[in-house]
C-alpha cells in the first residue's frame, strides 16, 4: 500500500476519512439514521461500500441498503442500481445516500436518476467524495434544478474558504505567478504539497534535494510542519507517514461550494502503519491525485 511505503510523504487524507466524515456530518449533525451506499463495481466503489458499512458498524447503524452500477455507471445500470436501492430497504427511501463511484460524470448520472425517480423525497442527500473533482458542481448544475442536498469531502480546506490563511495565500500566489487561472481544489492540493515540501528541504539546508536520506530525517524529526495555519503531521518514522488529519464538507450551492465550518472532520490520532525503511527508492511528496 502506498500509505504504507515510508518513502511516499502523504499529505492528504485516505478515503476511509472521508467517508466517516461525510458520515459523521450525516448522523451527528443533519440527525439521519436512513443512509444507503450506491457504488460503482471496481475498486474504487468497493472500497467505498467497506468504508462505509465500517463506518457505520461503529456507530452501530447499520446502511438501510446497497445499490450499484457496473462498467461506465451508464443509464440502464444506474436505474438498476436504484432499483436495489428501493427493494433491499423494502420500499423505505434513504434519508441520505453515498455516491462512491469512480468520477464526477457517474455521480451526476446517480444523483439526477435519484432525484427524477424519487421525487417524493425532495429532501433526500446525496453525499460525495473529493474525487469527484473540481468541474462536478458544472456538470451537476447543468443536470438539476437543487443541488443545495449534494455534500462534498474535502481533503484541504476549499479554495472558496477565502478567510482560512492557508487559501488566501494560495489565491494570492495564483494572482502573483499565474493572474487569470482559476483556483481549483487540484492546483491547491499541489500548491499545499510544495508548501510541504519546501519547509523540509530548509531543515535540511537543502541537502536532501541530493540526500534523500536527509530529506526523511529532517521530516521525521521535526515531525510537524505549520503550513500559515494547518499543521501536517506529526509524521512519525516507523508509524505514520501521513500529513494533513482533516476533511473539510462543502455544500453544494448555485454559486459554488460553501465550506461548512462547524463539519470540518479531525482524526488526529489515527494513522496507517508504515513499514521499516530498508529499500532503495525515491522519496515522492504525493497528494494521490485519482
Amino acid at each position: 500500500s502506498i500509505l504504507s511505503n515510508p518513502f511516499v510523504v502523504n499529505l492528504r487524507a485516505r478515503y476511509s476519512d472521508e467517508m466517516n466524515a461525510l458520515l459523521n456530518y450525516a448522523t451527528s449533525t443533519l440527525g439521519l439514521t436512513r443512509i444507503s451506499v450506491f457504488y460503482s463495481e471496481d475498486a474504487f466503489g468497493l472500497e467505498g461500500l467497506t468504508s462505509a458499512h465500517s463506518a457505520l458498524g461503529a456507530i452501530n447503524l447499520p446502511p438501510l441498503s446497497n445499490g450499484s452500477c457496473s462498467g461506465g455507471c451508464a443509464d440502464s445500470d444506474v436505474q438498476n442500481g436504484l432499483a436495489s436501492v428501493a427493494s433491499s430497504s423494502r420500499g423505505v427511501l434513504p434519508q441520505a445516500v453515498v455516491v462512491w463511484v469512480s468520477s464526477a460524470e457517474m455521480a451526476v448520472r446517480m444523483i439526477a436518476a435519484a432525484k427524477a425517480r424519487w421525487t417524493s423525497s425532495s429532501t433526500m442527500v446525496f453525499l460525495c467524495p473529493s474525487t469527484v473533482g473540481d468541474g462536478f458542481l458544472r456538470l451537476l448544475s447543468s443536470a438539476v434544478v437543487d443541488v443545495s442536498n449534494v455534500f462534498v469531502s474535502q481533503v484541504v480546506p476549499p479554495v472558496t474558504y477565502t478567510s482560512h490563511p492557508l487559501v488566501a495565500r494560495y489565491l494570492s500566489a495564483l494572482q502573483i505567478y499565474s493572474p487569470g487561472a482559476t483556483p481549483s481544489m487540484l492546483s491547491f492540493e499541489s500548491y499545499v504539497s510544495a508548501r510541504l515540501a519546501i519547509q523540509v528541504l530548509q531543515g535540511t539546508g537543502l541537502s536532501g534535494i541530493r540526500d534523500r536520506n536527509a530529506f526523511l530525517r529532517t521530516l521525521y524529526r521535526s515531525s510537524s510542519f505549520v503550513l500559515d495555519t494547518l499543521t501536517a503531521g506529526p509524521f512519525l518514522q516507523g508509524s505514520c507517514n501521513l500529513g494533513l488529519r482533516q476533511v473539510w464538507i462543502t455544500q453544494c450551492l448555485s454559486t459554488g461550494l460553501k465550506n461548512i465550518p462547524e463539519a470540518t472532520f479531525s482524526f488526529g490520532s489515527s494513522c496507517p502503519s508504515v513499514a521499516k525503511m530498508s529499500l532503495r527508492q525515491p522519496v515522492v511528496i504525493a497528494h494521490l491525485v485519482p
